[in-house]
């Protein structure tokens, strides 16, 4: 069953140490201090801890993991985040309306 990350988001506390799984556009990767992305929903973005590699930004996934709000190696503060155990990437939907996706077909505008 697919979580929305804005349930997760609002109520770190009672999904802590649960396991979920989310789908959406990855957004961002970033390799330290910690590898992880971001996944965007209709209703919030969520951090995810890569298990192994990184997806491409704008690809559509979904992934599944532990949600833990603890402090990542690397790091000196608490991060909210979904542990991944499985990822996988989800085909493109005629509905989707997500800007920037892999494979829309309309690139939005930017300001030079």
């Amino acid at each position: 069953m697919i979580t929305p990350i804005a349930q997760i988001i609002s109520q770190p506390i009672v999904f802590q140490n649960r396991q979920l799984t989310i789908e959406g556009v990855c957004r961002t990767v970033c390799e330290n201090p910690f590898p992880h992305f971001t996944v965007e929903d209709k209703s919030g973005t969520i951090i995810c801890e890569s298990m192994n590699g990184l997806p491409g930004i704008g690809a559509h996934i979904e992934v599944s993991g532990e949600f833990i709000v603890d402090v990542p190696t690397n790091c000196s503060i608490s991060v909210p985040r979904l542990d991944e155990t499985n990822r996988s990437y989800v085909g493109h939907h005629e509905s989707c309306s997500f800007v920037g996706c892999e494979f829309e077909s309309v690139k939005p505008a930017f300001a030079a």
